[in-house]
Parts: structure tokens; sequence; C-alpha cells
């Protein structure tokens, strides 16, 4: 469709407002895919135009983005003061992602918070163990607290220390941005724990046991007290004290903390508090001792003389608390405020969590050590060229919620590239690549100058010649006559095994008719640097531009198409190649993205119900008939006549069903119902509840992409039912973050809102954001995963809404940078780049 002038300006109006918005909201360049979304919903009547759309607004974006600061926000003042209004009212309120500390206000920061991270030194930390000095610090440093790290040391045995931990858990605590305001050693500390067991025995409560485990195990089942619970206290201390001394072997004299011996959980009735071990301790100041506190003990008073106020511990450490409030109360001690949360899973490796596991991989050779990018590891992401706040970030942004939670790689990774994007220079790395001949009709043209960043100019250009010719990635290599864009040279057309220059501009780029391919020189080049790449899934080896050799160890850099890395070690012949890199993460950002299109080899699943006579429908909507008009005996053929609202059975809303100038159904093709989707799983949300944001993943990931959320409630099992009415329903707010992040909603409720309400405030911020809604799904316990491809096929009406059929694949991310023109025109190249950087 042709766009004429007047539609033209008003594009470009809207594109500069949103614009505007985008670089003065997060003080940084804008980004065409962050404000697509907003314009198209703001204004429908540019949908039909979606291909030359993003063409448009791109141009605005590298206008607003040459402008500097000051000048943004008082263009933005102009067009909008009531948004810049918002926008500075929302920086001046405080924000958390992370809940506020129980009895502390935010109003009125506190010094006397103090908190710590209590690790086992039996190994540096993989990824898990770093939400917890991540949340801590965070806490500290918002109510200028202190932040301790104790380590737990006092098991010589089972998890026996690793010496090299403590400094590897300290480097990685100032890798994540913290300094502890204290270091403490358990082991340091056993003669304050024998004082204050010797204290707790004369107050009654303690007493020195040796009934073997498996017989007062049947004792404290049967809640029947240990014959030695009532010994004298006298014979108690000199039985300690003996047992200090080592006048006692392993298992034979425990003491135990005294408890109620009928308390309703058998694990809190009289626990050990000390026991026996014969294993020296590694550590040398602490090699002498036998006698060693349990970790709930230990922990319960280092946490009482350190003044610790908040604790923060998984949800199945809930005893540990409970154990240690018995030993509070005899020693008339407050104990701190505790703050329980879930387990957290991460996804993206092969290699489970476990420091013991980790540990035997490398001892077996499976891991090259703790900084291998196949390991889970800190050290790894260290290594890799993450940096500590993305992680931080992350971690924060789960909260502490007592569920369990899944944090996903992506999510770092997006984190980590807002902070390397600006300094990390541009180079080609082509992997497996094909080797080609360049013929051209300049003999000028001898090398390809691309920029070292598309959106620094200054930093100047590249040089990678192409006398001796090229290779690409097989991928990109044009069928025979076809042509491609060797970005920062020229467009190209396939003869054979040469490469011919033609005379095509970059608009054959901008039209779609063409596409944009990175490159290097032969591998014949005398130029030609060779590249070893370490990734999470093994080593990679290629070909990278000479200019790459200008690099220092330490830098991250963006192999343009295939993902930022940091330099490792250069100019050197290791693993027969002249320089070692190690892949950080994706170079994908949030103006492009690329996945795997088609279903694996998983089984299509139906999310539809069948139309049927007499089929439950909205209140007040027309029913269902479905009559027979001929049969096959009198006719020779059957006709049956359907009778149905458009939203019947699993259908689609049409945002003119309730905007007034909303699109109809008929406006929508099948590529804009095609969705990349993430299901919520919503079930433990009761009837007629609010579904808070809570549940939402990050919705503006680039890495995840996600384009649709179905939120699973469980209610499609009611179907049918008198309680088919009463499901939960989308908080006013969630719906609001959907539709600000462009994403599509649907349910296997009937609705987003509370049936009955009357008001229907999803319905209007989602429709109204010109996104559809996708109602009465069913089958999602069938689903393979949580992540799935979703086409959406509605009758073909002009209407608010249509009845459909919606079905759902496996999704698989791609291996290889897989590029598909008709994403180009929904995300444009990205900002910054220019003819001569094509």
């Amino acid at each position: 469709m042709t766009i004429d002038d007047e539609l033209r300006d008003r594009i470009e109006r809207s594109a500069e407002k949103h614009a505007l918005l985008n670089a003065v909201k997060h003080e940084s360049d804008a980004e065409v895919g962050a404000i697509m979304g907003p314009l198209m919903g703001e204004n429908p009547e540019f949908r039909p135009h979606g291909d030359a759309v993003p063409g448009i607004v791109s141009g605005v974006v590298s206008q607003i983005n040459d402008l500097p600061a000051d000048e943004r926000r008082n263009r933005l003042e102009t067009l909008a003061p009531e948004a810049l209004t918002d926008i500075e009212s929302d920086d001046d309120a405080d924000s958390y992602d992370l809940p506020s500390l129980p009895g502390v206000s935010d109003n009125e920061p506190t010094q006397s918070v103090r908190m710590r991270a209590a690790p086992n030194p039996n190994g540096p930390w993989h990824i898990g163990h770093a939400r917890m000095p991540a949340v801590i610090g965070t806490y500290s440093n918002r109510y200028d607290g202190s932040f301790i790290i104790r380590f737990d040391d006092t098991d010589p045995e089972t998890k026996r220390p690793d010496l090299d931990a403590y400094d590897d858990i300290l480097d990685d605590v100032a890798y994540l941005g913290f300094e502890p305001d204290d270091v403490i050693r358990a082991s340091d500390r056993l003669e304050l724990y024998y004082e204050h067991a010797r204290n707790l025995i004369d107050a009654g409560g303690a007493y020195t046991c040796s009934c073997s485990g498996e017989h007062f195990s049947e004792l404290k089942n049967a809640g029947e007290a240990c014959p030695h619970r009532e010994k004298p206290i006298d014979q108690t201390q000199a039985e300690f004290e003996a047992m200090i001394h080592g006048e006692y072997s392993a298992g034979e004299m425990v003491l135990r903390v005294r408890t109620d011996i009928e308390h309703k959980n058998p694990a809190l009735r009289d626990w050990v508090a000390f026991r026996l071990i014969d294993t020296p301790h590694p550590r040398p100041q602490a090699a002498d001792y036998r006698c060693w506190p349990m970790l709930d003990f230990q922990s319960g008073i280092d946490d009482h003389e350190t003044g610790v106020t908040h604790i923060v511990r998984g949800i199945d450490l809930q005893d540990s608390a409970k154990r240690q409030r018995f030993v509070y109360d005899y020693f008339d001690w407050e104990y701190p405020e505790v703050v329980h949360w879930g387990h957290i899973n991460v996804d993206a490796y092969d290699v489970s969590l476990s420091t013991s596991t980790l540990t035997e991989k490398i001892e077996a050779g499976e891991l090259d050590g703790w900084d291998d990018p196949r390991a889970p590891t800190l050290q790894s992401l260290r290594r890799r060229g993450i940096k500590g706040e993305a992680i931080v970030e992350a971690m924060t942004n789960l909260g502490t919620s007592t569920s369990n939670v899944e944090l996903s790689m992506s999510s770092i990774y997006s984190n980590n590239r807002k902070r390397i994007d600006a300094e990390a220079n541009r180079y080609f790395f082509v992997r497996n690549g094909e080797t080609f001949t360049i013929e051209t009709a300049s003999e000028d043209a001898t090398a390809g100058h691309p920029p070292l960043h598309p959106d620094t100019p200054e930093r100047g250009e590249r040089t990678v010649p192409v006398a001796d010719g090229i290779t690409i990635e097989p991928t990109d290599v044009p069928a025979d006559g076809n042509r491609v864009w060797l970005k920062g040279y020229a467009c190209v057309r396939r003869d054979g095994n040469r490469l011919r220059t033609t005379n095509d501009s970059i608009e054959v780029v901008r039209n779609g008719d063409v596409d944009v391919i990175h490159w290097a020189p032969a591998p014949e080049s005398p130029s030609v640097i060779s590249v070893r790449m370490r990734t999470p899934d093994g080593d990679i080896t290629g070909i990278a531009e000479p200019d790459l050799s200008d690099t220092a160890v330490d830098d991250i850099v963006q192999f343009e198409r295939v993902g930022f890395a940091r330099i490792d070690s250069r100019h050197e012949q290791t693993m027969n190649a002249d320089m070692t890199v190690y892949w950080t993460h994706p170079w994908v950002h949030s103006n492009w993205y690329t996945v795997s299109m088609v279903p694996d080899e998983s089984t299509v699943i139906d999310l539809t119900r069948p139309i049927e006579s007499s089929m439950p429908v909205y209140p007040a909507d027309p029913p269902v008939d479905i009559t027979t008009q001929t049969d096959i005996e009198t006719d020779g053929y059957r006709v049956s006549t359907l009778s149905l609202g458009t939203h019947t059975g699993t259908h689609i809303d049409a945002p003119s069903h309730t905007e007034p100038e909303g699109e109809s159904m008929e406006t929508f093709s099948l590529r804009e119902l095609r969705f990349h989707a993430h299901v919520v799983d919503c079930r433990s949300f009761e009837a007629n509840t609010l579904i808070d944001p809570s549940v939402l993943p990050p919705l503006t990931d680039p890495a995840t992409a996600i384009e649709l959320i179905i939120f699973h409630t469980g209610w499609a099992d009611a179907w049918g039912t008198s309680d088919m009415t009463d499901h939960p329903a989308l908080a006013p707010q969630t719906a609001k973050q959907c539709a600000a992040a462009d994403v599509a909603v649907a349910t296997d409720a009937m609705s987003p809102d509370l049936t009955g309400e009357g008001a229907v405030p999803a319905h209007h911020a989602l429709l109204g954001a010109g996104l559809p809604i996708i109602e009465n799904v069913c089958n999602l316990t069938a689903l393979p995963s949580e992540t799935v491809e979703v086409l959406v096929c509605p009758l073909r009406i002009d209407a608010d809404g249509a009845p459909a059929r919606v079905i759902a694949w496996s999704w698989v991310p791609s291996k290889m940078k897989i590029h598909f023109s008709w994403i180009r025109v929904l995300m444009p190249r990205p900002q910054g780049t220019s003819e001569a950087s094509e």
C-alpha cells in the first residue's frame, strides 16, 4: 500500500514522540524495536502499512539519537509535556525490585540492618550461589546497613572445606560488586561455641547423650524421652568437657538441645548441637579440634553474636529457625527477622548446580576447571566477559518469593548487553566458511570499510581486504545468480565460485530484496587471523578479519551476527589458532532476533475447543445451534446451518470488540497471528482472584522475544460447570505490562477479566494497544514445554472477533543464526547503520 505525504508526516511525528520518550526515559539512545509496539498500538491505522513503517521510524530514530540529551528533553517538553512530567515523577520516586525488609521502612532508612551470607567453602560458587550475596548486598546498600560473610566451615568431613575456596568466594563477592563489612570463619570460633554450650547446659537446655542414632530415632519418633535427658547438670558438663578434650570417639557421645519431646514435628525434638568428628579440619588453626557444633547451633550463636537483624534462607530451612528459637529462648535473646524464599533453577546448562558434581567433573577431566565456559560457575561467567552487576540485576529481579523461581540466562545476557554494547567494537568472524573470489569493476575497491562501532563513527573504520578472496558462512551463501550485501563493502552476485560486485544501491537492502551478511578474508590471505572461540557448547574455530589484532586481552568485542566475546589470549598459537576468545552471549538485541521457525519432531498440539450445539458461551452471548438442513439419504449430501456469536468457544477478540476506533478481525494477517509464546502457570490462583504481575517473565528481554503470554489458570477443567465463570482474571497492572511490552494475551478461562463484573480493564489495556486476546484455549497440560510457537487461525470475517483454530508446537532456539526477510520488515536494521556500514 502506498504511503502518501500526509500519512508519512503523521508516522514521523508519532515516531518522534515515542523515540524521545524512549530516549529520555532510559537516558540512552532510542531503539526502533522498543517503540514500534507503543507506536502501532496508539495508531492502529498504521498497521496496513506495517512493511513500510519501520523504515520511516528508523530514520526518525537516527535523527533523535544524533541530538544531545538536553535537546531531546527540551524537544519532548515541547511535544508532550505531560509525558515528560510522568517520566520525571517516576524518576523522583524510589523504586526497588526487592520488597521491603520486615520491620524496616524505606522512608526512614536505618543503620541497624545487618545481614549475612553464610557459604560453605567447599568450592567456588556456581550461578545459584550468587542470589544470596546479590540480594543481601543490595539490601545492605539500600538501608546503609552491614554485609557479613561468614564461612560455615564446621563440618570437616561431610562438607570438607577447600582451602582455596575461601579466597575464591571472596573474589566472587567482589566480582558481583560488593565488599563485605566483616569476614568470619566459624572454624576460628570453636571456643566461643563451647562457652555458649556450657551456659546452655547450666540453663537446663542441653544434655549429653550416648544413645545410638538408630535408638534415639525410635524414641524421638515415638515421642519418648531419651534415658539421658534428666542426668544431673554437673554430669553433663563433665561429659561435654570430655567431648571437647577428645575422650570419646566419633558417634559415641553427642550434646543435645532439650526441646519438647512431644513436639508435633519430630525433627525439632531434642536435636543434636555438638558431635565428634575424627577427621582433622584442613585449616591448621582448627586441625586439633574434634568436637564440632552442628550448623543450626553454630549459625544461631553467630547470628546473635554478630548482631544479624535479618536472615534470608531457603523455604526448606524453616525447621532451622524453629530449632534455633529454642536456644534463643533459653538465653532470652531476640530472634532475627527471617525471609524465606524458594529454590532457584537455572536454564541453559547440562551440568547440575552442584559443587560436588562440578568438582568430580573437574577431577575427571570432563571440565578444564572452574572457569571452563561449560561450567555454570561465576568464574566461568567472569572469564566470558559477563559483568557482575548484570548477574545481580537478574537475581534481584527474581524477588524473594517462597515459590521456586527459574533464572533464565537470557536475562543475564540482556542485562550484560546493556552494559557492554556501547564499548564493544565490531569485527567479523566466520565459522566453517566457504571461499569465493571477488571480481569488481573498480580497481579501488580492494577492501571493505565497516565501522568499528555503528553508533560512534568517530572511532573510525576497519579494513577488511578482498584481494585474496573472501570467506562467508555456509548459511549465508547465496544460490547461484542471487545477490547478498557484504557488510561494509558492496552488493555482490554469485557466479559459481566467484562473487561479482553489482551497481545496486543500499535501497535493495532497505526494500528487503537483499540480505546483509558478514564475511572475512579467505583463509589463504596473509592478513587473516585464526580464532578459537570457547563456548558453553564446546570450542568453535574460525577466521576473523585482520583488525582484530588491535585488541587487547580482556577487551569485549562483538562478532557481528555471531555474538559478544572476551579476548582471552592473542598472538599465541594455542590449539592451532592465533587468538583465543571466550564467547560472552548472543549479539541479538531489541531490534533483531533469530529463532528456528519450523516445528521440531514434537507433536503439534491443538488448543481448540470443538464447536457444538448448546455449548457453553459467555453470559448474554448468543447460543450455539448446529441444525442439519439436508442429509445424504434424501438429498445426496449433508449441509448444516450454523448459528453462533463471534466470541464462541476458542476465539480471538479484535480491538473493535471494546474500542470504538479499534480494528476488526479482518485487518489481522496470519503473519501477525503467529506468536512466540510463553506459558505462565497460574493454577495456584483461586476463584475470582486477580493474577498480579509477579507471575510474568521478563517481557522485554530480546533474547526470549516473547510475543504472547498464555495464562494457564486451570479453569479449562471447569468448562460446562457452574464454576466456569468464577475463573481468576488479570489484574489491571498485569494487562498493562503486557500491553506496554507489545505482548498479546491468551487464557484458558472465559475472559482475562472477571466475568459478570461489567468493567473489563484487561480488555481495554490490550485491545486499546491494538493487541488481540485469545480466550477459551484448552489442552495446555499437553504442551511439551512452557515455551512454544502458536498459530491462531480465525474465521475471516470483518467483525469484532472470530472463532479460531489455535495450534502450538515446540520451539527450539536455533544453533545457527538464521535470517528471515520478514523479521527485517518488522524489526529494521540496527540503529546507527548507514549506507557505508551496510
